[in-house]
């Protein structure tokens, strides 16, 4: 792109002095260009989607996208292959707690692959742990929408609908209720089709705890227990402030 500007060009030019002062101004005003291009990029790289950012609309981030793509595609074999693997990649950086980087991983992967799943999933992931709980919702709704079963999923989807129906004030008695029961539902579902039965049930045991049922927190943490779970310190002290641990029967 010239960034020159026209006014510049129509003007007569009576010494270098002067012309060297033309092209310093041009020069800066090149860079607060690129530096508000740069900026916008990296605000919008921390959202999902790049925070729905018409990203072809600017040509050096249409081309970037574009090399993005053919690059992978020729790299992975396919574009759904790339996408996978990016989705890998933001997951290991989200579980070091690197959720910037995460979030760009999987913004890379959508733009790659926007129809996998598994992206969205990585996306409630990111903001769940961000607080968001309610955005986190939104994207994870996005991945079951595909219908396709991935271990862990579903009891991630339970975990966070219950955070999102019990942060937030607005929501409809009714709507809460069918919210808890559509989270209820997909724990029970998990517990049939997920390999690792005890994460499961540790996140059934903070999805109850958070609705305030804190017997049947209780049972879950036990069956994760006896399912090979780990459930956290930190979680078992915040539910004995509630509770205490019933007795084994």
């Amino acid at each position: 792109m010239d960034f020159y500007s026209a006014k510049f060009r129509r003007q007569r030019v009576p010494s270098l002095y002067l012309f060297g002062k033309i092209r310093q101004l041009n020069i800066v005003t090149v860079g607060i260009l690129l530096f508000i291009l740069a900026s916008c990029a990296t605000q919008e790289d921390s959202l999902p989607m790049y925070g729905g950012m018409e990203r072809n609309t600017i040509p050096e981030i249409k081309t970037a996208d574009e090399k993005l793509i053919q690059e992978n595609t020729k790299f992975y074999g396919s574009r759904e292959n790339a996408s996978a693997v990016f989705v890998n990649r933001g997951f290991k950086l989200y579980q070091e707690h690197d959720l910037d980087g995460a979030m760009r991983r999987f913004n890379q992967a959508w733009i790659l692959n926007p129809n996998n799943p598994e992206v969205y999933w990585g996306f409630a992931s990111v903001l769940h742990n961000q607080g968001e709980n309610c955005e986190s919702m939104s994207m994870i709704e996005k991945a079951l929408g595909f219908n396709t079963y991935f271990t862990g999923l579903y009891p991630d989807a339970g975990r966070i609908i219950v955070l999102c129906t019990v942060s937030d004030a607005q929501q409809e008695p009714a709507q809460k209720v069918k919210n808890f029961q559509r989270s209820e539902k997909l724990f029970g579902e998990a517990v049939e089709k997920d390999i690792n039965k005890g994460y499961v049930y540790a996140l059934w045991a903070t999805a109850y705890y958070w609705q305030e049922q804190y017997e049947e927190a209780w049972n879950m943490v036990q069956k994760s227990k006896e399912n090979g779970g780990q459930v956290s310190d930190q979680f078992l002290s915040l539910l004995s402030e509630k509770m205490p641990e019933p007795s084994m029967k």
